[in-house]
């Protein structure tokens, strides 16, 4: 028998021995990925909901903002090939012209493949692409920092550094991104853009449109980088996919992000960035919403408060679940439920001629076994049924019975008193109609609320620390398996629930201390081997479960 424990204990580090070995180059390797530098490009493209190809990686500034958080983490061979990444373009016999109100200057190459288009009909010396160019940033800047009164984007000279390159032309394409550049305190950074030189690469929309939309979306990351470095990115790419249709109302791409959040409406308000499941840019609904109860200011007063919010000591970014809480003077719960009673009715006060291109709620029919939002700040929807059964609702999960469909949010706390609808001046839930069809409202009492991960990490608390960042690949192989094995059952609902208990508390622990870190990972080893390969996980135990039984057979 103790040949037998050996011979186990010798296959069991064969398999997860490894694995910790290998995490380290794991992070590295999801950068290099991502940045074009391995064989194995990175996916670029993907289907809007028109059917229209849309890049999906649009805004780079995710990637660039937790390349720098990550930094210290990567090998000093992955930081000397990434180090250009974080330097301001070099271009060829780089040309500068300042915008027509001196608030930009916008850089371009004036030969090689970086180089716009240089034809200049006016004759003036200024490439006619260059000076549009400067003229839709002054407009981006009239209508975020002079008509909506945001701070303008901090600069180092005065001027605002805008860079022409192409970003379309590589393996790895995307129209734009915004990255740090000078600390001004401890939490304000100064910042550049860089921007597609010409979108000839793209065709789902115009240049001009493609231009106008990333102008307006980057410039808003500027100006969030003004306010506090340490932003949570998903609520970054919600408040600038938002910004876009504010100030070109005419473009309409934000739409194209909806159907990824409305297909998965139970993943949580902080869900990571992704086009797929809708996370941070489809999340701009939300402000939407906010803008049409509250006002445009009300996003704005968000972000006045996160600049209030001092710089974390382990340098993580600042949780904005918590932070919109408090400037919505703890409602969160309403509102976001006043966002799942809207979707259902349809009722938008604002952009009223572009309602009909919100992706259409898909109502879930199977109501034998009601499955109720688990994560934070999500719904489910359900075709109304006078045999839905609510008996068994978690007391956080509130429920408001509508015409035709059955609205269920985890809003934490169950209570369904939503923020009066300036349209429907009753502001009660009898501003809804109901039918005869419709099932009970059923409300509970308040729970308490678990925390959520920084940067939008969705809840993988432990594994985050352990690793070092929610965008860790091996964190994101646990959230999946969480999304798709344990949210889409009550029995996997529970146990995630215990966790969220539990665990926040633990992971803040694990985080200051590298020898727990490490232990965890330890921990970990053997779930992951077993998540990413089970085939071959299931194989080597049953060998093992059968050798053990033939060698005790043998010894009777």
């Amino acid at each position: 028998m103790k040949s037998s424990a050996i011979i186990i204990t010798l296959i069991c580090l064969f398999v997860f021995g490894p694995v910790s070995a290998l995490c380290a180059g794991e992070l590295d390797n999801h950068y290099l990925e991502r940045f074009g530098e391995l064989s194995r490009s990175y996916p670029v493209a993907g289907l809007s909901q028109a059917g229209r190809e849309l890049p999906l990686d649009r805004c780079y500034t995710p990637v660039y903002h937790s390349l720098r958080h990550d930094w210290s983490k990567l090998a000093a061979g992955t930081q000397q090939v990434l180090a250009k990444y974080l330097a301001k373009p070099a271009l060829v016999n780089e040309a500068v012209v300042r915008s027509a109100e001196g608030h930009f200057l916008i850089h371009y190459a004036t030969d090689g493949s970086d180089a716009p288009p240089l034809s200049d009909a006016n004759n003036n010396g200024i490439p006619d692409w260059v000076e549009t160019v400067a003229a839709v940033f002054e407009a981006v800047y009239a209508s975020e920092v002079q008509e909506m009164g945001y701070n303008p984007a901090p600069a180092a000279r005065g001027e605002y550094d805008v860079y022409l390159q192409n970003l379309g032309g590589a393996s790895v394409k995307y129209l734009g991104f915004t990255n740090a550049a000078t600390p001004l305190s401890r939490t304000s950074y100064s910042s550049y853009i860089v921007i597609e030189n010409d979108f000839a690469e793209f065709s789902s929309y115009s240049h001009n449109q493609l231009l106008q939309i990333t102008a307006a979306h980057e410039y808003h990351h500027a100006i969030q980088y003004g306010y506090n470095y340490y932003f949570d990115i998903w609520y970054a790419e919600a408040t600038s996919t938002w910004m876009e249709d504010e100030v070109f109302n005419s473009v309409n791409q934000l739409y194209d992000y909806l159907p990824g959040y409305l297909q998965n409406p139970g993943l949580p308000l902080d869900t990571p960035v992704s086009v797929t499941t809708g996370g941070g840019y489809g999340r701009w609904i939300f402000n939407r919403y906010l803008a049409e109860i509250k006002g445009r200011d009300s996003i704005k007063s968000i972000w006045e408060l996160l600049a209030t919010v001092p710089a974390p000591a382990n340098g993580s970014d600042i949780r904005m679940v918590p932070i919109i809480d408090q400037s919505l003077a703890g409602e969160l719960d309403q509102y976001v439920l006043g966002v799942g009673k809207r979707l259902v009715l349809r009722n938008w006060m604002s952009h009223q001629n572009e309602v009909s291109l919100i992706h259409p709620l898909l109502l879930e029919t199977n109501i034998n076994t009601i499955s109720y939002p688990a994560a934070d700040y999500s719904f489910a929807f359900y075709a109304a049924n006078p045999q839905i059964d609510l008996s068994m609702k978690p007391a956080g999960v509130a429920a408001i019975a509508l015409a035709d469909a059955l609205l269920l949010c985890n809003n934490l706390t169950g209570a369904t008193v939503v923020p009066a609808d300036p349209l429907q001046p009753i502001p009660s839930l009898q501003d809804a109609p109901l039918s005869g069809k419709a099932p009970t409202l059923v409300t509970g009492p308040a729970v308490s609320s678990p925390a959520q991960s920084g940067g939008g990490g969705g809840g993988c608390f432990i594994a985050t620390a352990a690793y070092g960042s929610y965008l860790h690949p091996k964190v994101m192989v646990l959230r999946k398996f969480r999304d798709r094995w344990l949210m889409t059952n009550p029995v996997g609902r529970m146990l995630v629930r215990c966790y969220y208990r539990v665990s926040p508390a633990m992971a803040e622990v694990v985080a200051r201390h590298k020898w727990l870190a490490r232990g965890c990972r330890a921990l970990l080893a053997p779930i992951l081997v077993t998540v990413e390969h089970p085939e071959t996980v299931a194989a080597l135990l049953m060998g093992c479960l059968g050798w053990c039984l033939l060698r005790k057979r043998i010894t009777e």
